[in-house]
């Protein structure tokens, strides 16, 4: 999925950030830990978000196939996301 596309750039950040705050003092320091954390929680509801419309696509797709349908969009589901 193009969200999921996003996570080397976010552990790349992470990762230079990580090395920005070892090599940093004080206030300074504690300012990059603050946007990384806060960059993290905005990385986790993305993803979040992302996992629960996938969940309401899923489901009205099934909605829409049934009753007569339902094996052939649980094959069709099974193929998107294997």
């Amino acid at each position: 999925n193009d969200v999921l596309a996003h996570k080397t750039t976010v552990e790349a950040v992470n990762k230079a950030g990580s090395d920005l705050i070892d090599s940093s003092a004080g206030e300074e320091a504690r300012g990059l830990q603050n946007k990384l954390e806060n960059l993290n929680q905005r990385w986790r509801t993305i993803l979040e978000k992302t996992e629960q419309r996938r969940q309401l696509l899923d489901s009205a797709l099934l909605q829409t196939w049934q009753p007569s349908g339902i094996s052939e969009a649980e094959r069709f589901l099974k193929w998107r996301y294997d």
